[in-house]
């Protein structure tokens, strides 16, 4: 026995799986909207554009500094670096 999908049927399915996948979209970007917000709104601005800046200053100050020292010397650096990172999230965790 052989089946045969009339055009409209092919057609229906087709739009089927159209919604379907548009609805899945809608739902992740709702999901993301709402997250978003969940955390509180719109940033401080002036605490974000100062995040901004310092990023890109201490960026520019590392990449001199990368391009001068050596391998080793980078790599004691990134340690050190790490080891203090650590610390401070540790003394967070510990005080709050």
């Amino acid at each position: 026995m052989h089946f045969r999908q009339s055009h409209f049927e092919k057609q229906k399915i087709s739009d089927d799986f159209e919604k379907s996948q548009k609805k899945k979209v809608r739902v992740k970007k709702q999901e993301f909207f709402h997250t978003h917000f969940a955390i509180g709104g719109a940033p401080d601005w002036t605490v974000f554009a100062l995040c901004v800046l310092f990023t890109l200053v201490w960026a520019r100050i590392a990449a001199v500094f990368a391009n001068k020292a050596s391998p080793k010397t980078l790599n004691r650096a990134t340690g050190v670096v790490l080891v203090i990172l650590g610390v401070a999230i540790m003394l967070f965790n510990v005080l709050t």
